[in-house]
């Protein structure tokens, strides 16, 4: 009895992780395409929400799109954009496991927040 509702309860998981995974990669591929298409200001913002959806199941590309927000927003030189910049590729390198990274780049959101 007690390895048929396992048996259940493992498939239920399962099915619900493909469920989300699925609505995920749906998200993102509409970000994606989103971005290619927009200025550069709401495209930073397009990328630090695409590395906050990557950060967990795939966090080296989180980190890509991160920098690429890092890009831009000193290209714009806009000091709010790149702290929230900053801020989506530090937690991106501490799922990494990235600690010293992670920390740097939180103390560097915080420098901004302070001179802005």
């Amino acid at each position: 009895m007690h390895r048929y509702i396992l048996s259940i309860l493992l498939m239920l998981a399962l099915s619900m992780g493909s469920a989300f995974s699925q609505k995920g990669k749906a998200e993102i591929d509409s970000l994606e395409n989103l971005a290619a298409s927009v200025g550069d200001s709401l495209r930073i913002g397009i990328y630090n929400e695409l590395s906050m959806l990557y950060r967990h199941f795939n966090p080296g590309k989180g980190m890509d799109y991160a920098s690429k927000a890092i890009y831009l927003s000193e290209q714009l030189n806009n000091p709010e954009l790149l702290a929230k910049s900053y801020f989506t590729l530090a937690i991106s390198e501490r799922n990494l496991d990235m600690d010293m990274k992670a920390l740097e780049h939180f103390q560097k959101v915080l420098s901004i927040a302070r001179d802005n």
